[in-house]
């Protein structure tokens, strides 16, 4: 999913840099016909796109890193869990036969 929505991004951006180069490239066909306001319309709306993209990509990625984190968190709990019980209920180690202290 997050790769996807890389790429996805990546795509976008590249299109969007496409039509920065191919506008710069013939400004002055562009300035000659009049036709900035089309240009600039243009532009404008793939850059909408875009932040679209960006967005959804940032806010996957970011969904991602919290699972992966609140993960991370039930483990320590667990962990320490375990390791209060064998302290409070004066377990042995099997290998030693001494009590976790």
């Amino acid at each position: 999913m997050v790769r996807r929505n890389t790429l996805a991004k990546l795509a976008v951006i590249k299109h969007l840099g496409g039509i920065a180069e191919e506008t710069l490239t013939a400004i002055k066909v562009v300035a000659g016909f009049g036709r900035e306001d089309l240009e600039v319309h243009k532009f404008a709306k793939w850059s909408r796109r875009t932040q679209r993209v960006a967005k959804k990509y940032t806010l996957t990625y970011s969904f991602m890193v919290a699972i992966m984190k609140f993960a991370i968190f039930v483990f320590y709990a667990y962990s320490f869990y375990v390791g209060s019980f064998f302290v409070l209920n004066e377990k042995k180690n099997s290998k030693t036969e001494e009590a976790y202290n």
